[in-house]
């Protein structure tokens, strides 16, 4: 069975080894590397700035990370702010659960693949720096230093960009749906920031730093909060059900027709897969209402199946996920319970939707192929199944309100005409 993450390892480890064949030798040799306490310190603080980030399901996490990275480049120099920064990379994803998924052997990927990508952004940004005329280090700020730090923002922006992409292209990602726009430029906000931590502590007193660093806290903190405050908001909606907070592309969606087309969007940008299942529980008629069933590239029918048939009727019944890996390997009990249909793939993960405890539906995605999902996939499909619950019964809610509407304006009309009958009768 070949291996979920073959490609995308080779990827990585390549990109390690070549970025430590590249620069490692001018990294021994060159580079003075302050107190091992200072070298923990500023690894403590791009931690720091990861752990308060902004998560995004589909990138994995939003943060200030370009204040430390920048800071320290324009303080130490490239060759040593590039293995500090790269050493915090590392251990991120190890530390971490929710930024991996879960799973160890994708936190080792992206531990491997960030680190080696954060000590080439660094020292190819710090080479563009110095070779632009940047002074090093930034020890005041002039016109003539605007130049170089623009070149030195958009080379690290670029390697940024071009490496995660790669990487999301590998992992088999749906690439024009995650590599946007605000999240290609998002990091140039924080580029100014990490300039002014390097004239400060270059020139300034400790205790003016120390009040940057505080205000930096407070602000990391602050955009932390940012994120925060769309899970908050899911418990002060009143009456209607919680918004799906994870992609606003789902918010406001007032009927399941709709909300089903965009979670079809948010499948694609995140799985690959040869079919894909959006199916609601319908208790009054114990049947399971399959709303989206693509295979291949082709849109089926929506279809009734009962509540009880194949693995979605044990999805159904235990309320739990389930990850095949190999149909081949699947446990006996498994391969009993599905359906004959159900028997022609080579791997298959099933979560449900549940609100209250309660399974109101379920997601499945299929590939032909064996060893396409892994558990890290499993936690990700679990994480958008909370948030679609979430969604579908809002969706729900509004459907029910327009039902209302429309069902009391038809009463109103029928009573009107009625009165308006009766008038007529007593005018005779």
């Amino acid at each position: 069975m070949a291996s979920r993450y073959g490609t995308l390892t080779v990827y990585s480890w390549t990109l390690a080894l070549a970025t430590c064949l590249w620069f490692g030798r001018d990294v021994l040799i060159v580079a003075n590397f302050p107190p091992l306490w200072v070298v923990m310190l500023c690894v403590a603080a791009c931690l720091f700035v990861f752990q308060f980030g902004v998560r995004a399901p589909r990138v994995g996490l939003i943060s200030m990370e370009r204040v430390p990275q920048i800071g320290m480049l324009l303080i130490l120099g490239p060759l040593v702010a590039a293995p500090i920064c790269a050493l915090a990379s590392l251990l991120w994803p190890l530390i971490n659960r929710r930024y991996s998924h879960g799973s160890l052997q994708v936190a080792l990927l992206r531990g491997v693949h960030n680190a080696a990508m954060t000590a080439l952004m660094l020292i190819l940004a710090g080479r563009v720096y110095l070779a632009a005329g940047g002074r090093l280090p930034l020890d005041s700020f002039a016109a003539s230093d605007i130049g170089p730090l623009l070149l030195m923002a958009v080379v690290a922006q670029v390697v940024n960009i071009a490496l995660m992409t790669l990487f999301f292209k590998f992992d088999g990602r749906e690439v024009r749906q995650i590599v946007t726009a605000s999240y290609a430029l998002s990091d140039f906000i924080f580029v100014p920031a990490g300039v002014l931590a390097a004239v400060l502590f270059n020139t300034a007193g400790p205790a003016t730093f120390i009040l940057f660093v505080v205000l930096m806290v407070v602000f990391v903190l602050s955009f932390n909060g940012i994120g925060q405050s769309f899970a908050s908001s899911k418990l002060e909606r009143g009456p209607l059900a919680r918004m799906f907070q994870a992609r606003r592309a789902l918010h406001g969606a007032r009927n399941i027709d709709t909300l089903s087309e965009r979670v079809v969007i948010e499948v694609r940008a995140l799985f690959r897969f040869d079919e894909f299942y959006l199916a609601l529980v319908d208790r009054k008629r114990q049947m399971l209402d399959v709303r989206i069933h693509e295979s291949g590239e082709k849109r089926l029918p929506a279809q009734m199946e009962s509540l009880q048939a194949g693995l979605f009727g044990w999805i159904v019944e235990h309320g739990e996920p389930m990850l095949v890996a190999d149909w081949a390997q699947a446990p006996e009990t498994v391969r009993q319970r599905a359906k004959v249909s159900e028997k022609e793939t080579g791997s298959v993960i099933a979560v449900p939707l549940l609100e209250n405890s309660v399974t109101i539906g379920l997601l499945s995605v299929r590939h032909s192929k064996a060893g396409v999902y892994s558990e890290a996939d499993l936690h990700l499909l679990q994480r958008l199944a909370d948030e679609v619950a979430v969604a579908v019964a809002d969706a729900r809610a509004f459907e029910d309100a327009e039902e209302y509407r429309q069902r009391l304006e038809q009463r109103v009309a029928e009573r009107t005409e009625e009165l308006e009958k009766t008038n007529r009768e007593k005018e005779r």
